[in-house]
């Protein structure tokens, strides 16, 4: 969605990265349930809000996560000297991410990664918290006044380049 808020991506190809992801989900997700007791020892890694956590709470953490996610990803493929780093980096933004926000919602940061396992297990429960906050975070990252004031899309952050 980032992308294709940014231009990056038409809207059939969005379209059809979106239905690769989800049925890449479903996919990757269907070896749990060959591993028997083992997958149901991990809830088929179904993402589920946090015990003790008010929905609210939960929503807010994904679009912070998602936020984050998708802020880094910008910063990185348009600064053309950072471009290289970025998947190097991305462990470290998870390793970051995922002990402050897992206990809360899951850290799941893409509506994809609850589906699959949602749809193996049949746990749908704050399902749509997965889809709200990072439509959100992504949205939030891409308004932001940095992104929309000095992003032209082609060439990158302008003010870095000055």
């Amino acid at each position: 969605m980032g992308f294709w808020l940014l231009g990056k991506l038409q809207g059939r190809i969005a379209i059809g990265y979106v239905v690769a992801q989800f049925t890449g989900a479903v996919l990757g997700s269907l070896p749990l349930l060959l591993w028997g007791t083992m997958g149901r020892s991990l809830s088929y890694a179904v993402t589920v809000p946090g015990k003790g956590y008010s929905i609210p709470v939960v929503v807010l953490g994904e679009v912070a996560t998602t936020f984050c996610l998708i802020t880094y990803l910008c910063v990185f493929l348009a600064i053309h000297r950072l471009r290289k780093f970025t998947a190097l980096f991305m462990p470290l933004l998870f390793a970051i991410m995922v002990p402050l926000e897992a206990g809360i919602s899951g850290t799941s940061v893409n509506p994809a990664r609850s589906f699959g396992p949602s749809v193996i297990s049949g746990v749908w429960n704050g399902w749509w918290i997965y889809w709200i906050g990072p439509l959100l975070g992504g949205l939030l990252s891409h308004r932001q006044p940095r992104a929309g004031q000095w992003f032209d899309g082609s060439r990158g952050f302008r003010w870095l380049q000055r």
